[in-house]
């Protein structure tokens, strides 16, 4: 299965203030490395070794950690958006770009700058399910009201996304699966949301996505109160960021 991840780095991190200064937000240290060390460790302990960032912000910043991380193994690519494109206009840009070049069956899209620590085999498993065009996570929450949720119909699948609102929720994990063939239906400008625009035209279309409701640990450093619990959450759950043993 040849499944390539798109990260997305490239938001300027205004929520934080003065703690991001000059270093785009995935990068802010966190438990003895970049947020986004956390990020890539993560996917690598799920098999996924091959990624594109999304930079923006500092851009350059991501795009040197990159390349001396990667050190000439052709895993790690950046693209930088010169504007914002919105989530759903990063992600196409990268991968319009980069098609050729990684042949991916899907990819898997997630932010830079937050965590979910679930096992992605689940979504990864919809690859080669005819019956979904993709996945995303969602994730159970006792009180979802900072957060928009999703609405699941009843095959299991996206019915579309809920506005904030107090109470328990399934809230939208920021994590997506989408197999290549269905960019081949998205036209327009470059800037897109994925919530708002993407979802909604396939949704339209009837093509079908699988939530895979998940209780797992969760972090997003977008605001000074939850990037000061980014240290321990690290610290505390460290096997989720190492790879599985192999047999000799």
């Amino acid at each position: 299965m040849s499944v390539v991840s798109v990260i997305l780095a490239g938001g300027f991190g205004t929520r934080l203030g003065q703690v991001v200064r000059d270093v785009p937000k995935p990068m802010i240290e966190v438990a003895g490395a970049p947020f986004l060390e956390w990020v890539l460790r993560f996917l690598e302990a799920n098999g996924l070794d091959r990624h594109v960032v999304c930079t923006g912000y500092r851009g350059e910043v991501i795009e040197d950690y990159i390349a001396r991380r990667d050190a000439g193994r052709g895993l790690g690519r950046c693209i930088r958006e010169e504007e914002p494109l919105g989530t759903g206009g990063a992600f196409l840009r990268a991968a319009r770009t980069f098609e050729a070049a990684l042949h991916p069956e899907a990819w898997l899209v997630l932010n830079g700058d937050s965590l979910i620590l679930t096992p992605l085999a689940p979504l990864l498993a919809l690859v080669p399910d005819r019956q979904w065009q993709g996945g995303l996570l969602g994730i159970e929450m006792a009180d979802a009201s900072r957060y928009g949720s999703l609405e699941v119909n009843a095959r299991g699948g996206l019915a579309c996304f809920k506005e904030k609102a107090p109470g328990a929720g399934l809230i939208n994990g920021g994590l997506y699966l989408f197999k290549k063939r269905i960019l081949d239906s998205l036209h327009g400008g470059p800037r897109l949301s994925m919530e708002e625009e993407m979802f909604p035209f396939f949704l339209r279309r009837q093509m079908e996505f699988r939530v895979i409701a998940v209780e797992a640990p969760f972090i997003d450093i977008g605001t000074p109160a939850s990037l000061a619990e980014a240290d321990a959450f690290i610290r505390t759950h460290q096997p989720a960021f190492q790879r599985a043993a192999t047999a000799s």
